[in-house]
């Protein structure tokens, strides 16, 4: 029976029923598209991050115990230590390899050339690798993939064995009037005193910082004039991260001090914290550290754009009740007497209030899915438009905005609820 009367009731002024639904439909569509891009904005902002540098950096262990004796630095070992080069393969088999976005070598030493005034820094490094992964899959990486604001006028150089060729920092360029395809002779600082070489700049290298004061090199090339064969000096990793919390805070003064569920959770939760320990993990000789500067703005950054989601999403769903309120006391005062009737022939508040309620939450649900698919809409267009990639459907959030719509049409039917448990039937009927 109460089906029928609920069938009836919601057949009749489509109109008004339509005009919840649209309201619903609002509230749910915007809440809709900040829930999917508030899932997705992590991974598209740390993606955006990653293009303006690394945010972990991976020296030698040795190399970060310093010994100082009456100001004179002195390396523990005597000699600057390193890592090797074949040992980045193990920074994709972490448990968060899939965040590893890109990792590239650096060999440094420095250089002197006729005409120039002090040391030229050189550095050797890999400008675009192909890696055979142990899964059989190929990863890219390199400088020319993670540092996308480099400006290479001329081309990049060459990293086969007998490759000569390198990129020439701007500024260096000018002071020595190095054009893309000029040759010039380069004493190299190494071991054994300085040997001189000859190298063919292949490009010019615009990067508007330091960069631009530095020659670069294959790093095969840099190894071989160093006779470090396979050696790499340090490291720059580019991990997709989440923003510290009190626990990731906890864990950078001491992981083994984390209570085992404690220490599990944050192991397995990417923080910048987590990934570097597991990259100590993968590559037993090297210390990894975050650098704080770019992961600290990561995360200040992505804190602020989620607090900025779920304030409109709060303010689309107080709009939305608020309208709801407004509708459904219209409603009220129009069904006035057809209420004060059910009353007078023995209907109970809470039978009649059931219709009304059932009326506005199956406009809510309609109104919700509504609402998800022109949300899904409106983040698609953000993907597009700001970010410049392709939208995943998050399908968790269609029983979320179903389950808000039917909240935010209670919360705003509740005025017209007490409205009708108040009417008084005589006073109705009569018209006062």
């Amino acid at each position: 029976m109460f089906l029928r009367i609920l069938h009836k009731s919601f057949t009749r002024a489509l109109k008004e029923k339509l005009l919840i639904m649209a309201t619903i439909a609002f509230g749910a569509s915007l809440a809709s598209g900040m829930f999917n891009v508030a899932l997705d904005v992590g991974d598209k902002m740390n993606r955006e991050f990653k293009s303006y540098g690394a945010n972990l950096a991976v020296t030698p262990k040795m190399d970060a115990l310093p010994v100082d004796m009456d100001g004179l630095h002195l390396n523990p070992l005597g000699s600057k230590a390193y890592l090797q080069e074949d040992q980045l393969s193990g920074l994709k088999t972490i448990f968060w390899a899939n965040n590893i976005l890109g990792f590239t070598p650096y060999l440094e030493t420095d250089g002197k050339m006729a005409g120039a005034k002090g040391m030229i820094p050189v550095v050797g490094t890999w400008f675009k690798k192909d890696m055979v992964l142990s899964d059989g899959n190929t990863f890219t990486t390199g400088v020319a993939e993670m540092k996308s604001w480099w400006n290479v006028i001329g081309a990049w150089p060459r990293e086969t064995g007998d490759s000569q060729e390198v990129l020439v920092g701007k500024r260096v360029a000018d002071r020595l009037h190095i054009q893309p395809g000029d040759s010039f002779d380069l004493q190299i600082h190494t071991a054994q005193g300085y040997r001189a070489h000859t190298l063919r700049a292949s490009g010019v290298l615009d990067a508007g910082g330091n960069e631009d004061d530095t020659i670069y090199a294959p790093l095969v090339l840099v190894q071989s004039m160093l006779e470090l064969p396979g050696k790499i000096g340090r490291a720059e990793v580019s991990a997709l991260t989440v923003p510290d919390n009190e626990l990731a805070e906890r864990a950078g003064n001491d992981p083994s001090s984390l209570r085992e569920k404690d220490f599990d959770d944050w192991y397995c939760t990417a923080f910048a914290g987590a990934i570097a320990y597991q990259i100590e993990e993968s590559i037993p000789d090297a210390l990894a550290k975050p650098i704080r500067q770019i992961a600290d703005s990561e995360g200040a950054v992505l804190t602020k754009i989620r607090s900025m989601t779920i304030m409109i999403s709060l303010a689309a769903v107080v709009s939305s009740a608020l309208g709801i309120t407004s509708l459904m006391n219209n409603k009220v005062q129009q069904r006035k007497q057809e209420i004060a009737l059910m009353k007078a022939l023995g209907g109970g508040d809470l039978a009649i209030t059931a219709v009304f309620l059932g009326e506005a939450l199956v406009s809510g649900l309609i109104g919700g899915c509504a609402g998800y698919g022109l949300g899904l809409l409106f983040a698609w267009f953000i993907g597009e438009s700001v970010f410049g990639t392709e939208f995943e459907i998050k399908w968790l959030g269609l029983p979320l905005i179903l389950l808000l719509s039917l909240v935010m049409t209670a919360c705003g039917s509740f005025p017209a609820v007490r409205s009708i448990m108040r009417l008084d039937p005589i006073r109705a009927l009569y018209g006062r």
